[in-house]
This record gives structure tokens, C-alpha cells and sequence, in this order.
């Protein structure tokens, strides 16, 4: 049996490229037929050329040649036209704020996502968000999420659940379990007590525990004692390798030491803990300080809602205090990130496209496709990434 955080991982991103359809469409045509495309199976590095696909009551039922596959004469046609079909991404780190993002990640072709967290009230929407989507009622990409973050007290979050007590962090893990949330979140400044109550509950409610590196004890503990993934490569940068974590009183000679990486991949592998790069959250820092025009004029703002927009105008990285030395730690935190990228790819560990979509600049939907990219300029090959 796979581990729980792959299995939930794996579960997650075995998701075929299908747009949700409300269900009286789906009733009027229940078997549909995508002619003449060219599939991209990624069950290894290779492309079936003139392919016909035929999905019978949202599943795929067949592929195969097109001069051999008998297409049903009740079946809807989609003429391919020798475009490319391929299973659909899986955004494994987004903040979703709201149902306009919804088809925005599906034209990218993301057709699952990840809530990493936010408010109570946003978590409960979309438990019923989700259920709209199964029933067909709504379109949408397949949702995972979580609830507010599991943090110590006082919070490094402001909507976190403060805890000190091992024994209420284990009553609110069974309570999201029960009202149906996948996995918990923890965050920077979780005490060591409560952490190891949350990770031993979560495991009896076969709950995955994901989240940033705690902040209040040894980096590697979490990893050893059953956090299932880490939603930020930058997390090590921050904790086992120690770089500053203020800009205020940072010393600008510091560099990092890349003797570290074989016991930090080591501790990963032996516990099978899963890493979500999130290259392209920092990268968007980068270019934003660079030009903030890049962001305002690409095609996807007219998507973009108007709150969303103003959120946007208000809290990027340029109007941070001490932006010269955010920047300089942002390049020696990238160029680490890159490296421990592509370590961790030939150490074998499970990384996963995160974005942080939609904080500023990271677009719902674009920001997987720049994490390809980005995976890619870190050392992966295309297939790989």
C-alpha cells in the first residue's frame, strides 16, 4: 500500500483533461468522442499520433488508432485536428478566492487544485463548491482542501488556529476530518507538542500533514516524525540552511552551503516526504521587481476580478520596506531552490507543481504552466517536469 501523502498526491493528480458539464448536457450525450488528436499518455516519454478517444460516462473507455476505433453513432464528436490531448494538471498549492478562478484553471488544462488554506468560512464554500462540481452544477476543476492553518500562539498567520494545547489540536483535526476536509496544515510557529499530536491524530484519521517547516524546533524533526510534504522548496532555505529571515538586519555575506543537500535528501527519502518546488511563487517576485508593467499588461489580467486586481496593486513585493535587501535574498533563495530541485529529482522524491496562485501575480491556471518552465530552467527534462 502506498503511503498516505502519495496515495492522496497520486489520487489527486490522476485526473484526465475533461471539462465538468452541468448534467442535463451530460445526460443528453453520455458518451463522447475526441477524433484525430495526438495523446500524450505519460505513462512514459512518447506521443500516440491520430488518436480517437471515447469517454462513456466520464471515463475513458477507449483509445486507439482512428482508422480502427468504431465510433458510437450516439456519440458527441470533438474533431481534434491533430492537436495534442494529455492528462490534466494538478495545481497541488493555490489560495482560491473565488468561482470566476475556476474556469480560468481550466482552459490551462488544470483540472485538479489544492487549497492550501485561508479563512474558516472560505474552506466551508469549498466543501459545497466541491459538491457542486460532482453533481455537475457547476464548472470547476476537481478541489482538495484544508481549513485555516495549524499555527502556535501567538500565529506567524493571521488566520491561523492559535494552539497550545496538544489535546485541542487534535479535537479540530477530528472535527475537519469529519466534516470532510483531506489533510492539515501546519505552519511556521506550531509547538513541537502540538505538532506531534496533530501529525499522530491525522494519521488515525488517515489525514495527510502538509505545510511549511515549523519554525520552534529542529528542521529535520517534522520530516522524521511524519509531516507528509513540504508546500514550499524556499522552506529549507528558511530553516536547514538558515538564511535570514529578515530583511531588516540581513548580512549580505551570506551564502549557502550545498554540502548540506545529501543529508537533507537523505531524511526526505527515507521518510518519503514530498516537496512542492513552488519555483514559479519566487520567480513572480522577480519579475515583478523587475517590471510590474509584465504583470498589468499580460493578456490574462482582463480575467483577473477587480478586487483581486486592487489586492494586487496593494500588496506586491514592491511595496515591501527594505526592498533591495528582499530582492538580493530573493536571488540567493531561487538559485537553492533551482539546485535543490533538480537534487531531489535524482534522488527520486515526489515533487509536485505548486504555484501559490492566485497571490499577486501568479494568474490561476498560467502560474502551472510557468512552474513547467520553471522545472524545466531548474534542470528537468520536459517529460520529467
Amino acid at each position: 500500500m502506498l503511503p498516505v501523502s502519495r496515495a492522496f498526491v497520486a489520487c489527486a493528480l490522476y485526473s484526465f483533461l475533461l471539462i465538468s458539464l452541468p448534467t442535463a448536457a451530460a445526460e443528453s450525450s453520455p458518451i463522447t468522442a475526441i477524433i484525430g488528436v495526438s495523446v500524450i499518455p505519460m505513462d512514459e516519454d512518447r506521443v500516440l499520433e491520430n488518436q480517437t478517444v471515447i469517454i462513456a460516462d466520464g471515463r475513458i473507455a477507449e483509445i486507439g488508432n482512428t482508422d480502427d476505433v468504431v465510433v458510437p453513432d450516439n456519440a458527441k464528436r470533438i474533431e481534434g485536428d491533430n492537436r495534442y490531448l494529455m492528462p490534466g494538471l494538478a495545481d497541488m498549492h493555490t489560495h482560491l478566492r473565488g468561482t470566476d478562478e475556476y474556469v480560468n484553471y481550466l482552459a490551462f488544462g488544470v483540472t485538479t487544485v489544492m487549497h492550501l488554506g485561508g479563512s474558516q468560512a472560505r474552506g466551508r464554500e469549498l466543501l459545497e463548491h466541491r459538491r457542486q462540481i460532482e453533481a455537475g452544477k457547476l464548472m470547476g476543476p476537481n478541489i482538495y482542501t484544508t481549513e485555516r492553518v495549524f499555527d502556535g500562539d501567538p500565529p506567524a498567520s493571521g488566520g491561523a488556529y492559535r494552539f497550545s494545547s496538544p489535546d485541542a489540536a487534535r479535537e479540530k483535526v477530528i472535527e475537519l476530518k469529519e466534516a470532510g476536509f483531506d489533510f492539515i496544515k501546519v505552519y511556521n510557529n506550531v509547538p513541537y507538542a502540538v505538532f506531534q499530536a496533530t501529525v499522530d491524530e491525522a494519521r488515525k484519521q488517515q489525514m495527510p500533514v502538509f505545510g511549511h517547516v515549523p519554525r520552534n524546533f529542529a528542521p529535520l524533526t517534522a520530516m522524521r516524525e511524519g509531516q507528509n510534504a513540504v508546500v514550499h522548496t524556499e522552506e529549507f532555505f528558511f530553516t536547514y540552511f538558515n538564511g535570514p529571515r529578515s530583511t531588516s538586519d540581513m548580512d549580505l555575506g551570506y551564502e549557502v552551503d550545498l554540502s548540506d543537500i545529501p543529508a537533507l535528501v537523505e531524511v526526505l527519502v527515507a521518510n518519503d516526504v514530498a516537496v512542492m518546488p513552488d519555483l514559479s511563487f519566487t520567480f513572480t517576485d522577480l519579475l515583478m521587481w523587475d517590471s510590474l508593467d509584465l504583470i498589468w499588461t499580460d493578456t490574462e489580467m482582463r480575467y483577473v476580478h477587480p478586487d483581486k486586481v486592487f489586492d494586487w496593486k496593494v500588496s506586491n513585493i514592491n511595496r515591501r520596506d527594505e526592498i533591495e535587501n528582499f530582492i538580493v535574498r530573493e536571488q540567493w533563495k531561487y538559485e537553492l531552490m533551482q539546485e535543490l530541485t533538480r537534487q531531489f529529482q535524482e534522488a527520486g522524491i515526489l515533487q509536485v507543481i505548486g504555484t501559490d496562485a492566485s497571490l499577486p501575480g501568479l494568474f490561476p491556471g498560467k502560474a502551472a504552466h510557468r512552474e513547467l518552465t520553471e522545472l524545466v530552467k531548474a534542470g528537468l527534462s520536459n517529460f520529467d517536469a
